[in-house]
């Protein structure tokens, strides 16, 4: 790349910066406690790093180690996309094809 262009994961890793930081806040402890009773959503930190944890490209990126919170061995597949007749892919509930949890 030249020096007026971006390397080439900034753009995506700019992606996830700013998604992460609508959920960026400072709670109290108390409000926390007081928030997790009453409030029927997640805190910010869940809401953020649940939904990356579960992405690839969020793993390839920023280079999670494989097996760790934030890129773990098995995700949760809502939809798939598996090429016909290749067998890969995940199932939702994230076990791989041919195992089971």
């Amino acid at each position: 790349f030249t020096s007026t262009s971006a390397p080439p994961n900034d753009k995506e890793r700019l992606f996830f910066l700013a998604y992460g930081q609508n959920w960026c806040n400072l709670d109290r402890p108390k409000s926390v406690g007081f928030n997790t009773l009453r409030d029927e959503h997640a805190p910010g930190a869940f809401r953020a790093n649940g939904v990356v944890s579960q992405n690839k490209n969020f793993a390839r990126i920023f280079e999670c180690p494989s097996g760790f919170s934030m890129n773990p061995l098995y995700r949760c597949a809502m939809w798939e996309s598996v090429e016909s007749g290749s067998g890969g892919g995940q199932r939702a509930g994230g076990a791989p094809r041919g195992e089971s949890r």
